[in-house]
């Protein structure tokens, strides 16, 4: 399979999450304290402290339990502010930037649905009728976690299920596997153009399994490399590889998507005596220092996921780059890109939690 078609595959699935239930939304006619409505945010939180390896230990409410206090709520809002950073901003597109982008107080309290990022809203008073009758407007805040003295109202629910609908994905590192490389060396004393010509023409036809793990699953590289004198030593070199990403150690409480990133880098550096260029050689399309959607799995519970195999091209990348000979000049030339999975890219698990999808 080829990555233009597997970008296809990742764009189509991506999209096609489903969710069992939505919160009940907290309005002014609701029963905000009944029963049903406090176990969906038991039931959320349990189910994010599982995603993040955590004990799912909040008790499900009954007639017997005291909500009257601080001792029930503030343990959910003092987990949502210790834990929100541990969520990717899933409102952000990563593609175009160096890597995935997890929550600040400024992005998850827009997110949340905060009235201020200072926390959630509290207050000692509360007078019904004071200015039209709703909570929204009757109540002058002040910002924080709960306390004891404050009023148990609306907004506590309203502010936890907008936090909770707000923290939808986490990361998790991936690795590369069952790698696959080509590679061809051609070399000659009498041209550029030789040496070139020799590389395409032994380009191998089959794959050479490699097992260790690197950082690149994807790589289309060339070398041209120059030494004038007497004699002449001219050398083309070829690189690809193919593989697949796995990630291990997914959370199994909650069915997930698990969608597979790397950052796209230029091979090489520069210097006085050598240049390397990135070069988009396979036209998947490209761009240096994005991130690139390898492949996105459908809905499961299971504790490791492994793409399919990652190859962008067969074909020997001269050709396929339509690199041509740049002359005899003892500069030495580089051309390609890499694709990094493990240092700078994690994969993102989307997760398919009970209760998501708060409403005003």
């Amino acid at each position: 399979m080829n990555l233009r078609g597997i970008l296809g595959v990742c764009v189509i699935l991506w999209s096609a999450a489903s969710y069992a239930n939505q919160f009940t939304p907290i309005t002014n006619n609701v029963e905000w304290q009944d029963l049903s409505i406090l176990n969906e945010l038991v039931t959320s939180i349990n189910e994010h402290k599982g995603v993040l390896g955590q004990d799912q230990n909040m008790p499900i409410v009954t007639e017997e339990t005291d909500i009257s206090g601080t001792n029930f709520w503030f343990p959910m809002q003092k987990w949502i502010m210790d834990n929100y950073t541990n969520f990717v901003d899933h409102t952000v597109n990563f593609s175009n930037i160096g890597g995935m982008v997890r929550f600040d107080i400024t992005s998850f309290s827009t997110n949340a649905n905060w009235e201020s990022s200072l926390g959630f809203r509290r207050t000692t008073n509360w007078v019904p009728g004071t200015v039209d009758g709703t909570w929204q407007n009757d109540v002058t805040f002040s910002y924080g976690t709960i306390q004891a003295g404050d009023i148990i109202g609306p907004w506590i629910f309203y502010e936890l299920q907008h936090s909770l609908d707000a923290l939808r994905w986490t990361a998790i590192h991936c690795v590369s596997t069952n790698l696959y490389t080509k590679t061809m060396m051609g070399s000659s004393t009498n041209s550029n153009e030789n040496a070139r010509q020799n590389t395409i023409d032994e380009w191998p036809g089959s794959w050479t399994n490699n097992n260790s793990q690197e950082d690149a699953v994807v790589i289309a590289y060339v070398l041209n490399k120059q030494i004038l004198g007497s004699p002449n030593n001219f050398m083309w070199w070829c690189l690809r590889y193919k593989g697949k990403i796995r990630s291990d150690l997914i959370a199994t409480n909650l069915a997930h998507q698990i969608s597979f990133w790397g950052q796209v880098r230029p091979v090489g550096g520069q210097g006085t005596n050598y240049t390397y260029s990135f070069l988009d050689i396979d036209t998947i399309p490209l761009f240096p220092y994005t991130n690139y959607c390898f492949y996105t799995t459908d809905f499961a519970v299971t504790n490791r996921r492994t793409s399919v195999e990652l190859n962008a091209n067969n074909d020997d990348p001269i050709t396929t780059g339509g690199i041509s000979d740049p002359g005899e000049d003892g500069i030495d030339r580089g051309w390609g890109y890499y694709i990094d999975v493990r240092d700078t890219m994690n994969s993102i698990l989307k997760w398919q939690f009970t209760y998501t999808n708060a409403v005003d």
